[in-house]
């Protein structure tokens, strides 16, 4: 998680030359903010629980708070490495990366990768013939394309045959295992499984 954290800073600073205070909104604002400290937040409600209740919106800012400290210390940390340095001679000094931060953001991202395609399950499952035609189809977002190519070779490997890259058809019983690998990955909803009736309809697998 903390190298995930570093190499999203170090891709907003490589993208734009920024003050530390546009650092840190630009990194909320990405959906990519780490969770706050788990234990200073507790402490924080304990200590104030004895007062009068906090509201939602003063946990929310003190939440918002402990982030932004955060992300402060973190972008101190990243100048003493030397990986980002900072233009005093402006008026709004700005971070900009580094080559040896540009360097460092190399390794993370390949670091990133291999483990996100460590974390894929084996595309290998007991290949078991049915009485039935079983039809497969998916729409599986760019964004998870690593996924969709698992997929794929999941279903190759099963036995099922391609009418086009995105639908499948075969007489392959359907492992619970991999529905339950699809529904990890959290690409159950992209994928449509059917099979072919006696009466020659197609029924949803759910």
């Amino acid at each position: 998680m903390k190298g995930d954290v570093t190499m999203k800073v170090l891709e907003i600073i490589a993208g734009a030359a920024l003050n530390s205070v546009g650092v840190i909104e630009a990194f909320l604002n990405a959906g990519y903010g780490a969770s706050p400290r788990k234990m200073e937040y507790e402490l924080y409600k304990i200590q104030n629980r004895s007062g009068s209740a906090m509201s939602k919106a003063a946990l929310k800012k003190e939440e918002e708070r402990m982030k932004r400290q955060k992300f402060h210390v973190l972008l101190v940390k990243l100048q003493k490495d030397g990986l980002v340095d900072r233009d005093e001679k402006k008026r709004n000094s700005v971070f900009r990366i580094t080559l040896k931060g540009r360097s460092y953001l190399s390794i993370l991202k390949n670091n990133h990768r291999e483990k996100e395609k460590a974390a894929l399950p084996p595309a290998v499952y007991k290949n078991i013939s049915a009485g039935k035609l079983t039809i497969i189809a998916f729409d599986i977002p760019e964004t998870e394309k690593r996924k969709r190519a698992w997929l794929r070779e999941a279903l190759k490997n099963m036995g099922f045959k391609f009418i086009q890259r995105s639908v499948w058809f075969g007489k392959v019983k359907i492992p619970m295992e991999f529905m339950e690998d699809l529904k990890k990955m959290d690409i159950v909803d992209f994928v449509e499984i059917f099979e072919i009736t006696k009466a020659g309809s197609l029924e949803k697998i759910d």
